[in-house]
């Protein structure tokens, strides 16, 4: 499963103007199920009823204002009875907008794709969710900390120790 971040400026610029003419934080949109009439009912079904997916639309609805979580289904390119299967997280992170794009089941036959769909589990993609926002508060902390030249000390006798201490361990 390759999970991609969602940094396109459409999808930002898209949801800062819906944000600036409600003046207001967004609100969670629910499920989106785009192209629901080119689904099969079958696979339809077990999407609409799983419960990692649920699970997945509870931890980013209680986490974050999230905007949308979108299933797509079925791909152009590819002949009708061969579907694909991908969601699309999009949320607010502090007025950040952020995302992840995953493809869950590539395409694939709808025996193969409801099998799939039974073994998705919501997991992967929330540990990723959560390592980006590691990530993100890891680089915002990090402009707090003061440089190694302010952590010198401040007399000239221990200024001239540490500079003897580190010209030795480079001659090494």
């Amino acid at each position: 499963m390759k999970i991609q971040n969602i940094n396109s400026t459409y999808n930002r610029t898209q949801y800062q103007t819906v944000k600036k003419s409600n003046n207001s934080q967004p609100s969670f949109q629910h499920r989106k199920i785009y192209e629901e009439k080119f689904w099969d009912k079958d696979i339809l079904h077990a999407i609409k009823h799983n419960k990692e997916i649920q699970k997945l639309e509870a931890y980013l609805e209680k986490k974050f204002a999230v905007l949308e979580l979108i299933l797509h289904s079925h791909d152009y390119n590819v002949p009708k009875e061969h579907e694909k299967f991908s969601i699309k997280c999009i949320y607010d992170r502090k007025h950040n907008i952020s995302g992840e794009e995953t493809e869950l089941i590539p395409a694939s036959n709808k025996k193969t794709m409801l099998e799939f769909i039974e073994k998705f589990k919501a997991k992967n993609i929330i540990e990723h969710i959560e390592a980006r926002e590691r990530l993100h508060n890891m680089k915002k902390n990090s402009y707090n900390h003061t440089t190694a030249s302010q952590t010198m000390p401040k007399d000239k006798k221990n200024k001239n120790f540490f500079i003897k201490l580190i010209n030795k361990l480079t001659n090494i």
